[in-house]
């Protein structure tokens, strides 16, 4: 699933979880009314956090995700267990938060992959050389710069220490210092 449906399909989810947790907890009373609201004010603030870094595709918000839905199916549990709500409705929105909690899990796992797959390797040989210039410029950069990766391979010139760049005319990029 790509990025931006699975932020569509959490935001979904949220949507149905958070209704639901609204109409539980205008079921209690007093104290029982007061620490849900709270709680789900509080998980309501943090989910909306997690869902914009989400919409990045940011690792951190679907580990955020992950433990706010975790916090939310804990909590739908604990109110059943202490027979406060029940019912099928209540059943459904805690399969509702099962599945989005499944849901921000396997994102965090896909994003660490796809964070291995796109690093760049680590050469330790500089084959033609230490420094790149362009024919078209006067300064030198590491071959690992974004600028001597903008050199057109027609144009480079290679050197193999600082000093031979410099004898040529050229001067350091930051890179290069």
């Amino acid at each position: 699933m790509g990025s931006k449906t699975s932020f569509f399909v959490m935001d979904i989810l949220l949507l149905g979880i958070f209704l639901a947790f609204i109409s539980m907890v205008f079921n209690f009373n007093r104290y029982m009314f007061l620490g849900q609201l709270v709680l789900m004010l509080v998980l309501l603030f943090f989910a909306f956090i997690a869902v914009i870094g989400a919409y990045n595709d940011n690792n951190w918000a679907w580990s955020m995700l992950s433990v706010i839905l975790f916090l939310i199916i804990f909590d739908f549990l604990w109110v059943y267990a202490k027979n406060y709500f029940g019912g099928v409705f209540f059943l459904a929105a805690t399969l509702l938060t099962t599945i989005a909690f499944l849901m921000a899990v396997v994102k965090v796992g896909k994003k660490k992959e796809k964070d291995i797959e796109e690093k760049e390797p680590v050469y330790t040989n500089f084959d033609p050389g230490k420094y790149v210039g362009s024919k078209m410029g006067k300064t030198y950069h590491a071959p690992k710069c974004d600028w001597a990766k903008k050199i057109d391979s027609k144009n480079r010139v290679w050197f193999e220490d600082k000093a031979e760049a410099k004898k040529a005319g050229y001067k350091a990029h930051s890179c290069a210092e």
